[in-house]
C-alpha cells in the first residue's frame, strides 16, 4: 500500500481546509500534488487524473499531519474524488472518494 492515514475537510472561520492526519504516510516522489477530481474514484487513472480536476496544492511532505486551503470559490459538490498524483511522471499515487 502506497498511502496510509486519513484526511478530512475542516471548515473554520478562515475557510475550508483539507487536513491529512498525523498517521499520513506515502512514498516520496518528485512532483506529488493533491487534486479534486470530478471523476468517481474507480474511474481515475494516471492518464485522466488531472482532466477536469482542480489543483489544491503540491504535497508539502511525505508523512505527518498537514493542512491545505481549498479555494473559497470552489463548489465541492462538483467533485467526487481526492487524487494524489505525480504530475511530472503521470503516475497515479492514490485516490479517495469524497
Amino acid at each position: 500500500q502506497k498511502n496510509k492515514g486519513s484526511w478530512q475537510n475542516v471548515e473554520t472561520a478562515a475557510g475550508v481546509f483539507l487536513e491529512l492526519d498525523d498517521q499520513f504516510k506515502t512514498r516520496r516522489a518528485p512532483d506529488l500534488k493533491l487534486f479534486l477530481s470530478p471523476l468517481a474514484a474507480d474511474d481515475v487513472t494516471a492518464s485522466n487524473a488531472t482532466s477536469g480536476s482542480v489543483l489544491i496544492a503540491k504535497l508539502k511532505k511525505a508523512k505527518g499531519a498537514q493542512r491545505y486551503e481549498i479555494p473559497a470559490d470552489l463548489d465541492l459538490s462538483q467533485f467526487q474524488t481526492l487524487v494524489l498524483h505525480c504530475e511530472a511522471y503521470t503516475k497515479l499515487w492514490g485516490v479517495s472518494a469524497l
